[in-house]
């Protein structure tokens, strides 16, 4: 199978890279080649969501994962390129576009936030404010554009805290390191708010 995934040189994309590459799948990269020393045998597109995805122009792939998409303009970006040519697109969305606080057990149709306001998307969209400010709510736009280009052939993935190799967030390791040096630890959160964190090889 021809997989192009967007991003896949940090964390979680890199995990997909070499799932496929084991089971045998062709793939692509499309990113802004600041690591292409990971992946040197793998075809790289260099380009960026935000301004240039010609890169993209006239190419067709069997699916597309996409670990990259943090504003709704990156998915229009993408899809006004491959909206006829690709098969399939698997969007890796997160478990904060659910709103409040989740309940365990909680089901794909569960309450998601709010759309933020316009005035924000498009501040975010000219990168006059960081995407993580609105994370979970632009990650629901994001959703939706990713349907309105390919209705009813989209995953979209609402993964939760990932840990694992590469992770560059340090979120797991920290608490394993400093448990590790021993002594009171200060915590936060509350005791019946369990957090659960998922391999990325799970994923």
């Amino acid at each position: 199978m021809k997989i192009l995934i967007l991003g896949g040189t940090r964390f979680l994309g890199r995990a997909f890279v070499e799932e496929a590459l084991n089971r045998g799948h062709e793939v692509t990269l499309f990113n802004r080649g600041t690591n292409k020393e990971i992946f040197p045998d793998v075809e790289q597109l260099i380009g960026d969501r935000d301004d240039d995805v010609s890169s993209l122009e006239n190419r067709k792939w069997d699916m597309v994962i996409d670990t990259c998409g943090f504003s709704p303009h990156h998915i229009r970006n993408v899809g006004e390129v491959l909206k006829d040519n690709i098969k399939h697109y698997t969007f890796i969305s997160s478990l904060s576009v659910y709103k409040d606080w989740i309940p365990h057990h909680i089901k794909e149709d569960y309450k998601l936030l709010p759309e933020p306001p316009s005035d924000k998307v498009k501040a975010v969209e000219n990168g006059e404010i960081s995407p993580y400010e609105y994370y979970g709510a632009l990650k629901v736009l994001c959703e939706k554009e990713a349907e309105n280009y390919w209705p009813g052939r989209v995953l979209h993935v609402r993964a939760g805290l990932l840990s694992g190799m590469f992770d560059y967030t340090d979120r797991l390791p920290y608490w394993v390191q400093r448990v590790e040096k021993g002594g009171k630890v200060l915590v936060p959160g509350r005791k019946d708010r369990p957090v659960q964190f998922v391999d990325i090889k799970d994923v």
